[in-house]
């Protein structure tokens, strides 16, 4: 009988990645015969291949195969500590050459692939992606990078295409990178590679190199844009665009700004502290500056903020600094009932609650669960409780009322302000996509409008420069809507206290009174802010409280709830103003049901009722057309303190319950009409 080795059980798996990882102590075995029971032969030695060059391939290539974001895996392999096999942490100059070649090669992929096209027998897009990425990051290290010695990037890229079982192919990355090296520089003495190969001389971007360095005449040959498409490795559809909206000068300054590496700001959460913080970040080696636009903001670099104490204490956060001036925007004060609707993952969210304090309710909603369990954990690392967190569709019709103060809708976008930080989002979107985005965060936009109180205000901010997605949204969601646009010099009164000195907030607005950055301009990615206001209804009719009787059920495996144990909640309330009873029966996971009943008045004086043998002290009233009922209970030496606020959708189908006490973070329950 034929023996089934380890070989035989593990190749299947390996074949369906496209850079397996393949320990280099395990290939050897496996080439020799040794797992796989098929005999000895001789060792096949491979090269050790650095940590920094090993974590840029493997993230390289899911970049490409699996449609994942290079600063997500990044930050994954290099704050874990150690890499899956390795029992060292990584170095921080592993860390900051794997930071540098993974992001370069996605930022200049695609004169990369220009200058490899004349070596190549067919399009670089057309190898397989090991050895694609090999080619492009052999080649960005020659082009790009000084103190990279030219046998290093040669040698290593070709022992990486091996590693990633491409042997057939390791001589054409040989022969492809050697070349590109000789043609480099003139040959140096003691190169040990051969003829021609030296460490790569310079940082300059390469559109700053002569013409003929970059392949003669096939540049000059190519049309005005399309040649600064290439030398600025974006690609010509985006140029296209973006010469026709900002003209030449501004288009090459952005393009340029988006193949620097972007300034790392963080945002400062304990103002009070800001000297002992700034000296313990520089006591772990980082090198701090002032904010370029708010006073509260900093810049950082040389080396990992998330390892330091300060950020671990959540006395601070890494965020762009416009992203940080949008939840500003709002001017939330304390008390306000405040909606962020796209919330994830929570860093505007922070700010928000803060404003609102402990007086004020917050509800921080996304449609995805697994972004909201990233969102609590940042809410823990902050020490931010009380907060609300829902999972829902925004683009639906919305299960609150008219209830929000201020409301926060950072839509879904391209990010195409996001270039510099995250490069792969150049070749992924397509011209296509940006109707299908208009489309959606106009729905989104319109949903947030429903929710909005008389007299509040809205934010609507994209990380994207493109009018499709930014002041077309707008209009099309105004002309349907009674709600207005604030003028720019009312919202930078409101955005002045936060502003670093000397910084004019009218600069951040234009003409038509939208809040814009544009990278290389402000130091900070591409945002875009709209204002509203709904109206206050000064003079009509006063509105009516709704009426809350009816029967409600929410079978919370399949409710959109995060938070809270029972399986099943039916509640029943019969109200006639002012006098309310309310009757709510709960089905636990396990064990036997339990009922609350309670009853009042909703004019606000206080009751007694015995809630599960223990009497509960509470008062009703309304917060505009929301139900807000409060109570107090001594149990066991110990005063517990509940709010929860209900409403009504406007058909009044759905009953929205959000519960906060002293404890608990918060829980939001979505009943529906029996």
């Amino acid at each position: 009988m034929r023996r089934t080795g380890l070989a035989n059980r593990l190749t299947p798996i390996w074949l369906n990645a496209a850079c397996p990882p393949v320990p280099p102590y395990l290939y050897n075995l496996l080439r020799a015969g040794i797992c796989s029971g098929a005999g000895p032969r001789a060792l096949i030695p491979l090269m050790k291949v650095s940590t920094a060059r090993t974590i840029a391939f493997d993230v390289l290539c899911r970049v490409e195969s699996e449609g994942a974001y290079a600063s997500d895996l990044l930050h994954a392999e290099l704050t874990s500590g150690t890499r899956s096999g390795r029992s060292k942490p990584i170095k921080p100059e592993d860390a900051a050459l794997a930071t540098e070649i993974t992001l370069g090669v996605l930022r200049w992929r695609r004169l990369l692939d220009f200058l490899l096209a004349p070596q190549l027998k067919k399009p670089i897009d057309r190898l397989d992606v090991p050895v694609a990425v090999a080619l492009r990051m052999g080649l960005y290290q020659l082009r790009f990078l000084q103190r990279i010695p030219a046998r290093a990037a040669v040698n290593e890229s070709v022992e990486l295409v091996k590693r990633a079982r491409k042997s057939s192919a390791a001589s054409l990355v040989n022969a492809v990178l050697r070349r590109a090296a000789d043609n480099t520089v003139p040959d140096s003495p003691g190169s040990s590679v051969g003829a021609g190969l030296r460490p790569a001389q310079g940082l300059t971007p390469i559109p700053a190199v002569s013409l003929d360095v970059l392949g003669n005449d096939r540049l000059t040959s190519l049309a005005p844009t399309d040649r600064i498409a290439i030398t600025h490795s974006h690609p010509t559809w985006l140029v296209e665009r973006w010469l026709a909206q900002f003209g030449e000068q501004r288009t090459v300054a952005l393009l340029d700004a988006n193949n620097r590496p972007p300034r790392l700001a963080g945002a400062l959460h304990d103002p009070e502290h800001r000297d002992q913080i700034a000296a313990s970040l520089a006591g772990a080696g980082l090198r701090v500056e002032p904010g370029a636009l708010l006073k509260n903001a900093f810049a950082v670099g040389g080396g990992s903020v998330v390892s330091t104490s300060a950020f671990r204490g959540g006395l601070i956060s890494i965020q762009d600094e416009a992203s940080q001036a949008v939840p500003l925007l709002l001017g939330v004060r304390p008390g306000d009932r405040v909606l962020d609707l796209c919330a994830a993952p929570g860093g505007k969210t922070a700010p928000l609650a803060r404003a609102a304090g402990d007086t004020g309710l917050l509800v921080a909603a996304d449609r995805h669960a697994h972004r909201l369990r990233a969102m609590r954990a940042q809410f823990e690392r902050l020490h931010l409780a009380g907060i609300h967190i829902v999972e829902l569709d925004a683009e639906k019709p919305l299960p609150f009322g008219k209830q929000f103060d201020r409301i926060l809708v950072d839509a879904p976008c391209s990010g195409t302000g996001t270039l510099a930080r995250h490069p792969e989002i150049r070749w992924r979107l397509k011209p296509e996509q940006l109707a299908e985005f208009h489309r959606l965060q106009t729905a989104i936009l319109s949903s947030a409008m429903e929710a909005l109180a008389p007299g509040g205000r809205l934010v609507y901010s994209t990380c994207s420069l493109e009018p499709e997605e930014n002041e077309s949204v707008v209009a099309e969601a105004l002309s349907r809507s009674s709600v207005q646009l604030v003028s720019a010099g009312q919202t930078a009164a409101v955005l002045a206290p936060f502003l670093a000195p000397g910084v004019d907030p009218r600069s951040l607005f234009d003409s038509s009174g939208f809040f814009r950055t544009f990278p290389g301009a402000h130091y900070t990615e591409g945002f875009f802010a709209a204002i509203l206001e709904a109206s206050s209804q000064s003079g009509a009719e006063p509105l009516m409280p709704p009426t809350f009787t009816g029967t409600w059920k929410a079978d919370l495996p399949k409710t959109k709830l995060i938070g809270g144990h029972p399986k099943e909640i039916i509640v029943k309330i019969d109200h006639t103003e002012p006098m309310i009873f309310v009757d709510m029966l709960f089905t636990p996971v396990e064990g036997a049901p339990h009922r609350i009943e309670f009853k009042g008045r909703t004019n606000g004086e206080q009751v007694e009722n015995l809630v599960l043998g223990t009497t509960w002290r509470s008062t009703i009233r309304w917060v505009g057309s929301e139900l807000l009922i409060e109570s107090h209970v001594n149990q066991n030496d110990r005063h517990f303190h509940f709010r929860d606020f209900w409403s009504l959708s406007d058909d009044g189908k759905v009953l929205t319950m959000l519960h906060r006490d002293d404890d608990l973070t918060g829980q939001v329950t979505v009943l529906n009409r029996m």
